[in-house]
């Protein structure tokens, strides 16, 4: 028979399937848009900014490519790694392409 658990460890439950799992060996970190793998790398707070969203980056580390100053959060990295959010060019520069492209002013076309 087995003896009782002690009272701090009482209504504790025992932890998801998920963590019992093997890990996935299939498993391909987010890359940058030049195919170069992310590494996470120290950062002061708010010192860089996500080319995915565009926020500052408000923790002590990014995910990084040194070699393309590409930089996701953490947010963007965990979508990306869910596979709830397929990887895509940079915000950043989409924006930019955006911004430059020409475009009609609404209030000229009356």
């Amino acid at each position: 028979a087995m003896a009782p658990l002690p009272e701090k460890y009482r209504g504790c439950r025992a932890p998801p399937k998920a963590a019992s799992k093997p890990p996935d060996t299939n498993f391909k970190p987010p890359q940058c848009p030049c195919g170069h793998e992310l590494l996470v790398s120290a950062c002061h707070i708010g010192s860089q900014v996500c080319d995915r969203c565009a926020r500052g980056i408000k923790s002590t580390y990014t995910h990084r490519c040194r070699e393309c100053d590409y930089d996701l959060c953490s947010r963007c990295y965990a979508m990306i790694v869910s596979g709830k959010e397929q990887v895509s060019p940079p915000l950043l520069s989409t924006l930019s392409t955006l911004s430059s492209s020409p475009r009609e002013d609404a209030t000229s076309a009356e």
